[in-house]
């Protein structure tokens, strides 16, 4: 089992078990998509993989967390452009909570704006 299959089936026993043997695989691209043309960090994949409604919410909890101890880099940003895995996540969970009327991005920082 790799790190992708282990988040794709939701299993945070065998994500800390591959993590213990190999910490820096918390930091490692994930290839997906077509093709495998998509290359991205272990933490947002985890909120594409919930965002996109293939894993149970609750799921991805475990998965951060065997992750974040791992030493995976909440900020990381490829080329430093992009949304980081922690602001995706906030981003994912908000917008799936209804919680969110509409974001603003100015100079490059993004205000996520509450309902109510």
């Amino acid at each position: 089992m790799d790190v992708k299959t282990a988040i794709e089936t939701c299993d945070a026993a065998a994500l800390r078990r591959l993590l213990a043997e190999v910490p820096t695989l918390a930091n490692e691209l994930i290839r997906w998509g077509k093709d495998c043309r998509i290359t991205t960090h272990p933490l947002h994949y985890v909120s594409d993989m919930r965002f996109e409604g293939r894993m149970q919410r609750g799921k991805e909890l475990p998965l951060i967390e065997a992750l974040i101890q791992a030493g995976a880099d909440v900020d990381f940003q490829r080329n430093r452009e992009g949304d980081t895995p922690l602001s995706r996540a906030a981003l994912t969970t908000a917008v799936k909570c209804g919680q969110i009327r509409n974001v603003e991005v100015t100079d490059g920082y993004t205000a996520l704006i509450r309902r109510g």
